[in-house]
């Protein structure tokens, strides 16, 4: 395990070096040597246009070899194929040429043995001598390099291929890999449609999510000059001593994060109907106002009593996320230090009967009063376990993961109307106080989880201090692994902040997320 994140560590390194002084040669280099990989950088191609291209260059050789296709399956991130192999070897190899030819990048799985990508028509055709050569399946996609020599991005877009052979005695095609697919297709079915209307999409299938799924993002500039200057005057204005915590700068940071936030989630997340981004007037320099998938919503529009505004009390904020015009019932809350490496699916985070998920992390809450805490996040969730006590006779002794919150519309609504006067007074604070309850992370897991409304999950997830000492070397973990996982890059608190390099920080994350999401999604200019 150590060794072989040692050689990646070092082929990263060592690719990074060559990408930096002879981009040319590198390309040359990483083309030549990887079938169907290409190095680009062009920052406005679309990784989500992968899949139907995939599935374009696909459909295409199978019909120039007349293979018949018996159905295809919307996996979300990929297509599934499942297709008449022709009982014939040799035509199946034809296919595979072609694939090459087309500059895919193809995975052959025959069997008996394990999958193995093809490097090229010699090697396939070495792999064929070997007897029995059942080719039983094939995936088929392209690969784009990123930066870094970080893992490469868009095989999760790649084809699927299912080979199916005629059974004369049954009347059906048979699969020949059954374990993942319909084992058998009998052309009545074909005829009436089962089989395509039955697995096409996620619309007609009970085992996946059927209904809309938008995301919220509250997010600030802490680089503007006038929002800032706007937060001290509120803080004058209130006259009172704030907890250091409460207003304290290394909460509105920004690096851009929200970008490849919104970046990763176009990636990896197709399934999100509409994105809505809750700001106080503020609009990313790289916004096209013209896009219809990220809608900026005003704090004006959603807090009933604008005297409550400004406010940079982000409980605050959350208590009225439910009240944006157009959002759907079921909805994902997330920060803009969020953010996921890889392929995630709606059913991480909502059951397909609708209850959320809650992903409860291994920290506990403090047994203790509210003032001797200095975590300005501990208080809303100690406040929120005392409503709970005093509600349910239970209490929730674990904190919440930083992760995306799944959250119901309609549950947090009814939450407001049955504490309606601790819903008012937090919207009253400008600042986060030992008085908050936290609405989304703690309020509606909590009682969601009493009532049976909400069931707790898991996720795969990663936390990062970015103050911590080995951040480099922790960053490129992320980009080198070959999982899939949600992950927080969380700013806090440091005591000791004129010794701290601030630069190199903030160099190292730019660096990093420059290099995992190279490439614009649809909103940006």
């Amino acid at each position: 395990m150590l060794v072989d994140r040692a050689v990646a560590l070092i082929r990263g390194q060592i690719a990074a070096l060559i990408n930096r002084f002879a981009p040319d040669y590198y390309k040359r280099i990483i083309e030549r040597r990887h079938a169907g990989v290409k190095v680009l950088a062009d920052a406005s191609s679309d990784v989500r246009g992968l899949k139907d291209k995939s599935l374009e260059h696909v459909q295409h050789a199978l019909d120039s070899v007349n293979l018949p296709t018996l159905a295809k399956i919307d996996g979300r991130h990929y297509w599934i194929v499942l297709a008449d192999s022709g009982n014939d070897s040799n035509t199946l190899q034809t296919l595979i040429h072609k694939l090459l030819d087309c500059g895919l990048r193809v995975n052959v799985t025959i069997e008996g043995r394990p999958t193995v990508p093809i490097a090229g028509k010699k090697h396939l055709r070495k792999l064929m001598r070997k007897k029995p050569a059942r080719i039983q399946a094939i995936r088929a996609g392209t690969v784009w390099m990123r930066d870094r020599g970080y893992r490469q991005i868009g095989w999760h877009t790649a084809v699927r291929v299912h080979f199916y052979d005629w059974n004369e005695a049954k009347g059906a095609y048979c699969a020949r890999n059954p374990n993942s697919v319909p084992p058998m297709i009998d052309k009545q079915s074909q005829s009436r449609g089962i089989t395509v209307a039955g697995l096409s999409g996620s619309e007609s299938r009970l085992d996946m999510i059927r209904f809309p799924i938008d995301v919220v993002y509250t997010w600030v500039d802490g680089n503007d000059r006038a929002w800032n200057e706007k937060r001290k005057a509120r803080a004058q204005e209130i006259g009172h001593k704030l907890h250091k915590f409460a207003n304290s700068q290394a909460r509105y940071i920004n690096r851009d994060e929200l970008r490849y936030s919104l970046r990763s989630l176009y990636y990896y997340a197709p399934w999100v109907r509409r994105i809505f981004l809750v700001t106080d007037n503020q609009i990313p320099k790289w916004y096209d106002s013209d896009s219809t998938d990220l809608t900026i919503v005003s704090h004006k529009e959603l807090f009933p009593d604008e005297s409550s505004l400004p406010t940079f009390n982000s409980h605050a904020i959350e208590s009225v996320l439910h009240r944006i015009p157009g959002l759907s019932e079921h909805f994902l809350y997330m920060n803009d230090d969020v953010l996921t490496s890889g392929v995630v699916h709606p059913e991480s985070f909502f059951e397909v009967n609708g209850i959320s998920r809650t992903f409860l992390s291994r920290a506990m809450i403090p047994i203790c009063g509210k003032e001797l805490s200095d975590v300005a996040s501990e208080w809303g969730v100690m406040n929120a376990n005392e409503l709970l006590r005093e509600a349910c006779g239970v209490t929730m002794p674990f904190k919440t993961k930083h992760t995306p919150i799944a959250l119901r519309k309609s549950f947090l609504a009814d939450l407001e109307s049955r504490f309606s006067e601790q819903f008012r007074s937090l919207r009253e604070r400008p600042f986060r106080t030992a008085n908050d309850i936290a609405p989304t992370s703690s309020l509606h897991a909590c009682f969601g989880l009493a009532e049976g409304k909400v069931v707790r999950g898991s996720i795969a997830y990663r936390y990062l201090n970015l103050a911590r000492p080995d951040l480099a070397e922790v960053l490129d973990a992320i980009a080198y692994s070959k999982q899939s996982f949600v992950y927080c890059l969380n700013d806090t608190e440091i005591d000791d902040q004129n010794e701290f390099d601030w630069k190199q920080q903030e160099k190292l994350i730019t660096d990093f997320l420059k290099s995992m999401y190279p490439y614009q999604a649809p909103w940006e200019i």
